[in-house]
């Protein structure tokens, strides 16, 4: 068992990246808690740890130095805020920072792969956009107010409503069997 801050590791081997089976319980407060397994492990970044060996004695006794590195290099954190950090703080990090290395490698493949598609589409082709707009879902209460209000005041002022709308934009609003004047703007 290995005591860090307000955590307790149990079983596993008790680092930060070799966690393994090792369950994390904390204390905040006198009152204690577990951290579930699953917002921590590590997916991508060698987080499968069922399949190693007993890591090498060199690595479990510079284990420390090593996490410490980690922390320095990709987080820049100095060697107080670094052992400021609880056990679960840390895995956390390191949780947030493989979600982040995996989303930007996912970007960046398809960044790659939209150029590569682009480069090679047929002549006269128009290139594919990285981004989409995905548009916003309106909340359905609201809209069903909105058509019950346009509808109401089309009942009472017919389109004088549209002819608002037009005129505010600053165009001329042709109403049904009226032919265009010359040089107005038809709609």
């Amino acid at each position: 068992m290995h005591r860090q801050g307000l955590c307790t590791v149990t079983g596993g081997t008790g680092r930060i990246f070799g966690h393994g089976n090792g369950d994390i319980e904390c204390t905040h407060g006198g009152l204690r808690f577990f951290i579930p397994k699953h917002l921590t492990d590590l997916e991508y970044l060698g987080g499968n740890n069922q399949n190693k060996e007993k890591p090498d004695a060199s690595v479990v006794q510079y284990q420390e130095y090593i996490d410490f590195a980690f922390f320095a290099v990709n987080f820049g954190y100095s060697k107080q805020e670094y052992y400021s950090l609880t056990r679960a703080e840390k895995l956390f990090l390191i949780k947030a920072y493989e979600n982040k290395v995996v989303a930007d490698s996912s970007v960046f493949a398809s960044a790659v792969a939209n150029a590569v598609g682009n480069v090679f589409r047929k002549k006269g082709k128009r290139a594919q956009k990285l981004w989409k707009r995905k548009p916003k879902r309106g909340d359905l209460r609201q809209r069903e107010t909105d058509l019950a209000i346009a509808k109401q005041s089309q009942e009472s002022d017919g389109n004088a409503w549209i002819e608002k709308i037009y005129h505010a934009n600053g165009r001329k609003y042709k109403r049904k069997g009226q032919k265009p004047n010359g040089n107005e703007n038809m709609v």
